[in-house]
C-alpha cells in the first residue's frame, strides 16, 4: 500500500474527532466541542471551543483550550492553557454584548487588562482562571488521562462559577428580565 499526501492531514483529523468523542463520552456529554464550521479533513492548530450549554453560542461564551505550537491538538508539545472567554463583541447584536458584558461584571468577573486578551476572563468571585494541562497523546491510555485533567479542570470551583453565570445570564435573557 502506498501512502499519500493526505495520509498526515486525515491521520490528525481523525485523531481530533476522536479527542472530541472522548471529550463528550467522559464528561457525560457535559462539554463538547464547538465546531466553527470545520471543513472536512481540517484541523484546528491553535485553540479548541468547549461548551456545556448549546445556548452559550449565542452570545459567544466558552472555555477554550489554547496552545502555541501551531499543530493539531493531538501533537501539542508544549502546555494547554483553559481559559474562559465572553466574545460577545463578535456577534452582530451589539445590545446583547453590551448586557452580556454588564451581567458578568455584575457576578463579579474580572476581565484581562492585556489589550490582545479582553474577552479573557482572568478571575471571578476572587477565584483565579489559569488551569493549564501538560498533554500526552502518546497512547489512548495518556490522551484519556490528558481528557480528564482538562474535564478536571472545567469542573474546578472558578470554572463552574463562570459557566453557572453564564446559564444565568441565559435565563436572563430568555424570561426576558433587564
Amino acid at each position: 500500500m502506498s501512502t499519500t499526501f493526505l495520509s498526515e492531514k486525515m491521520a490528525r483529523y481523525f485523531e481530533d474527532m476522536w479527542i472530541e468523542e472522548q471529550l463528550k463520552s467522559i464528561s457525560a456529554n457535559r462539554f463538547e466541542r464547538l465546531l466553527n464550521k470545520r471543513k472536512f479533513g481540517e484541523t484546528n492548530k491553535s485553540f479548541w471551543k468547549i461548551i456545556s450549554n448549546s445556548k452559550w453560542d449565542d452570545f459567544n461564551f466558552h472555555f477554550e483550550l489554547g496552545w502555541s505550537d501551531n499543530t493539531p491538538l493531538s501533537q501539542v508539545s508544549n502546555k494547554i492553557r483553559v481559559v474562559v472567554h465572553l466574545e460577545s463583541q463578535h456577534i452582530k447584536n451589539t445590545d446583547i454584548d453590551k448586557k452580556a458584558r454588564t451581567f458578568f461584571a455584575k457576578n463579579e468577573v474580572v476581565f484581562s487588562d492585556h489589550p490582545q486578551r479582553q474577552n479573557t476572563i482572568k478571575e471571578v468571585s476572587g477565584m483565579k482562571l489559569n488551569g493549564t494541562v501538560t498533554p500526552d497523546f502518546s497512547s489512548e491510555e495518556a490522551a484519556k488521562k490528558t481528557i480528564k485533567e482538562i474535564i478536571k479542570i472545567l469542573d474546578s470551583p472558578a470554572y463552574k462559577k463562570c459557566a453557572e453565570i453564564a446559564d444565568a445570564f441565559i435565563n436572563e435573557l430568555t424570561n426576558g428580565k433587564e
